[in-house]
């Protein structure tokens, strides 16, 4: 479901604005809370005066065990009651969480390890208003872990609000989601006559031999690899993918439009960028690679320019999966193809910190796992479209998970995006990026 649309019609979470969120509470077109969308007047408090963590987090645990949802805060139920008039019903906040606690909740009290929520501020009437938008989750079924009782409670969103679930409902629900699982890896093979789709293409077995000799140093300067292949078999023909790089090279990453050509080998095309500036004979330190069974890899020496800061540049980082996303969904969209599988890792980097902007770095590396999703073609935003430069969803999930490497439990300060979720890297020079 496209929670978004509940809020309005043609914009996204990022574009709303102040007007927008009072038209939608005004309007009332909703008619009454249903299974994705509930009011309430305020955070929920204890008597102590402290946030009543459990009770904000089981709206979190309930939606994603459903389709996702939207929490609006500020707002009082009477808002579905026709008698009541607007605004009566905009009460507004008196005290709230900071995102950052919102967000580490969610991650610490809620398990299997749940997509942070997405929250905004808005003003509406004049008052303070919050929308918290939780969406499905994709591990289900998800838990409240209380840490002081080590207790653990299961909700689950109904249409009478959020229930905690009997010992008996939780042996169904797990039950339920096992045999949903089978059947999406089920529907997976038949799709693919070949298995599951995080099974590697065929190229990925050369593909790291093949390149990695045509990058500089990466035993020195550190290696990320991001590989995204298609969940069903495609075979792309080499001039069409050349003819593809080299008509898109000013679309995507501004490593391809400073590269002096497209190079093509016997399964594909290659383009590397060489920081000329280093010295003459440099090789390149960074490379997109297309393969005509579906493979795009990218591949870079963490430290690009070879400076010696030892530090992985989360906002570059960020802006690189971006735009690797994009260019996937460009070429692969005319290709039947409606899901891809993605892989970040990492190399060389045991010595690396995790830079929060140019200015200095944080954190400590500890030994990692490859960063595996499954990616529905559709939620990735279009290189062309007006969400180009809206960080999307599975990009601030794939960071979340590179700051824990790096012993993080989340994205941290400075942000990598501001409040309308914009790529700060890329704000001011779009232009070059």
């Amino acid at each position: 479901m496209d929670l978004d649309k509940i809020l309005h019609g043609q914009k996204n979470f990022g574009e709303m604005e102040d007007a927008d969120i009072e038209q939608f509470l005004k309007a009332r077109g909703f008619g009454a809370e249903h299974l994705n969308l509930e009011f309430k007047s305020q955070f929920p408090q204890k008597s102590s005066g402290k946030f009543d963590v459990r009770e904000i987090c089981k709206y979190i645990v309930g939606f994603s065990n459903e389709e996702g949802g939207v929490v609006i805060y500020g707002v009082s139920d009477d808002i579905k009651m026709p008698a009541t008039t607007f605004p009566t019903y905009v009460q507004g906040l008196t005290k709230h969480p900071s995102t950052e606690d919102l967000s580490q909740w969610a991650q610490e009290r809620i398990h299997p390890l749940v997509s942070s929520p997405a929250i905004r501020f808005f003003q509406a009437c004049g008052k303070r208003i919050a929308v918290l938008k939780i969406p499905p989750g994709v591990n289900k079924p998800y838990c409240y872990w209380d840490e002081p009782t080590h207790a653990v409670t299961y909700f689950k969103k109904t249409a009478g609000g959020i229930t905690e679930l009997s010992p008996d409902e939780i042996r169904e629900f797990h039950r339920t989601h096992i045999i949903d699982q089978a059947r999406r890896v089920l529907r997976s093979i038949e799709r693919e006559g070949r298995g599951h789709s995080a099974l590697e293409p065929a190229s990925m077995q050369n593909h790291k031999s093949f390149i990695q000799p045509k990058l500089e140093n990466v035993n020195d300067y550190g290696l990320v690899r991001f590989c995204v292949w298609p969940a069903v078999p495609v075979d792309i023909p080499v001039d069409r993918l050349r003819e593809f790089m080299e008509y898109h090279r000013f679309g995507f990453s501004e490593t391809l439009r400073y590269s002096p050509n497209v190079e093509v080998f016997q399964n594909g095309v290659s383009v590397g960028y060489f920081p000329r500036s280093i010295r003459k004979d440099i090789k390149s330190t960074c490379r997109t690679t297309l393969y005509r069974d579906g493979l795009i890899a990218f591949d870079a020496q963490v430290d690009t320019f070879m400076e010696g800061t030892r530090a992985l540049h989360a906002g570059w980082l960020c802006y690189e999966l971006q735009r690797h996303l994009q260019l996937a969904k460009a070429l692969l969209k005319d290709q039947e193809v409606s899901e891809i599988h993605a892989v970040l890792d990492f190399a060389h980097i045991a010595e690396f910190a995790i830079a929060m902007d140019l200015r200095w770095s944080e954190g400590h590396y500890t030994p990692h796992e490859p960063i595996h999703r499954e990616v529905e073609l559709s939620a990735i935003h279009d290189h062309d479209g007006d969400k180009r430069n809206i960080v999307m969803n599975v990009v601030r999930d794939i960071i979340d998970e590179v700051y824990r490497i790096f012993g993080f439990s989340k994205a941290g300060s400075p942000k990598l995006w501001d409040e309308n979720g914009y790529l700060l890297y890329v704000k001011g020079l779009e232009n070059q990026r």
